[in-house]
């Protein structure tokens, strides 16, 4: 059968606890997009009140439900994704170590005065075969041929002034680029730089000082 937006079955049958594991971890038959993880970040942010994205205004109400998600569940995992940015020790997702630089650790958000909680994510993702289609080639019909392979790099956060709730949800991906850290990182950290120059979060930089490239 065909396989719902989230995994699993798309008939409203279960999964079993195989694929649960694996779904956990964001691993298995899922398709999810962007969107898909800024809105269930959004949610988690707005303690389980599900809004339905609008991407084009059309006049009509955004669904809104509420998923009843236990408080300690939504304290513990918010707690959880600011550790993932923010604990020198165990933070997955707190710096970047490049190879011209040794062992030094450059952080991947450097915006003052603003909250960031993060995941980051290194999906296992299928190559990208290109397919010919019996197109004619000197030596007969070609043959289909791997043009891209290897993981997918996430990286998803909330972001808010320093000492408020979660203001905005933020999602990166580049296919098949590797680290999420690493590579779609520095891409979510300007975006929060975008949002300060744009107005949306304040901006605490000193004057006259220039922006690092992390």
């Amino acid at each position: 059968g065909s396989i719902g937006p989230f995994g699993g079955p798309n008939d409203g049958s279960d999964i079993n606890l195989d694929e649960a594991t694996l779904m956990g971890i964001g691993q298995g038959p899922i398709t999810w997009t962007p969107l898909h993880a800024a809105d269930a970040m959004a949610t988690l942010a707005r303690a389980g009140i599900a809004i339905s994205p609008t991407i084009v205004r059309d006049g009509r109400a955004p669904e809104v439900r509420d998923i009843a998600i236990p408080s300690w569940v939504v304290n513990e995992s918010l707690e959880g994704l600011h550790q993932v940015v923010s604990n020198v020790q165990f933070g997955t997702g707190r710096a970047i170590r490049y190879e011209s630089m040794g062992t030094e650790a450059v952080p991947i958000f450097n915006a003052p005065g603003i909250r960031v909680w993060g995941k980051t994510g290194t999906a296992t993702a299928p190559a990208l075969v290109f397919d010919p289609d019996e197109t004619e080639e000197e030596n007969g019909p070609a043959e289909p041929r791997v043009v891209r392979m290897g993981d997918h790099s996430w990286y998803v956060t909330l972001v808010a002034p320093e000492g408020e709730s979660p203001k905005y949800a933020i999602a990166v991906i580049v296919e098949y680029a590797g680290s999420g850290g690493r590579v779609s990182g520095p891409i979510n950290n300007q975006i929060i730089h975008a949002l300060i120059d744009e107005g949306y979060l304040p901006n605490h930089e000193p004057q006259g000082s220039m922006e690092p490239d992390a």
